[in-house]
């Protein structure tokens, strides 16, 4: 059953709301001011529209989507997912962090936005990400980055730490930076154009590589280290 904290004979347009929808699979619109929403437990479905919004889509496939202002999406715990979606300006965080999370797909575009797929076996997989300083991050125990486009600004893409994965996808303009971190990290294949770009295969050697793919333009560095 949804909670619902605001003016019961209005449309949700305006105001800092909290909306909380526990335990059940509710669908939840916040329209403009500094919102927080609570999708809990189970499927729960929310979108924010304008204003620095808060939305949560907490344990078991929680699913969010939000636009425009600094927006703070999770979908945490448990394969929770980030699923398509526009999130566009701002310095947005998209959150699927622990036990196989998903982010998949969808458009961020504009600002210093950071995408997590974080912890045992979290993937970030296709989408496009355009413009301002990027942050993408494949991280710990066998996480990938796969396909997808990063155009633009300076950014960081990770797979790191223990046969993480960075496969495929296109990195153009900026001085962009990749890493395949630590224990069998791998950058395989992909596109990467201009700028100065520097691609990391870091850290004892054990099946780290670098393989196949395009470089063009700009002073790249690519290393096989240690």
């Amino acid at each position: 059953m949804a909670i619902i904290f605001t003016d019961p004979t209005s449309a949700p347009t305006a105001g800092p709301d909290t909306i909380i929808g526990n335990n059940a699979n509710d669908t939840i619109n916040g329209l403009d001011g500094n919102d927080q929403l609570f999708g809990e437990s189970f499927t729960g479905s929310i979108s924010g529209i304008a204003g620095s919004d808060v939305l949560y889509g907490d344990s078991f496939a929680g699913s969010v989507s939000g636009t425009a202002f600094s927006d703070t999406l999770f979908g945490e715990l448990y394969t929770g997912s980030i699923a398509g979606g526009i999130v566009i300006g701002g310095n947005d965080i998209l959150s699927g962090d622990y036990y196989a999370s998903t982010i998949l797909g969808g458009t961020v575009t504009g600002d210093s936005d950071n995408l997590f797929g974080e912890f045992y076996g979290s993937s970030i997989t296709g989408g496009t990400v355009t413009g301002g300083n990027n942050v993408l991050y494949g991280e710990f125990y066998a996480s990938s980055i796969t396909g997808g486009l990063v155009t633009g600004g300076n950014d960081l893409l990770y797979g790191a730490f223990y046969n993480s994965n960075l496969i495929g996808g296109i990195v153009t303009g900026g001085n962009n930076k990749l890493y395949g971190d630590f224990y069998n990290g791998n950058i395989i294949d992909g596109s990467v154009v201009g700028g100065q770009d520097q691609l990391y295969g870091d850290y004892y050697a054990f099946g780290t590589s670098i393989a196949g793919g395009t470089v063009t333009g700009g002073k790249d560095i690519l290393y096989g280290e240690y």
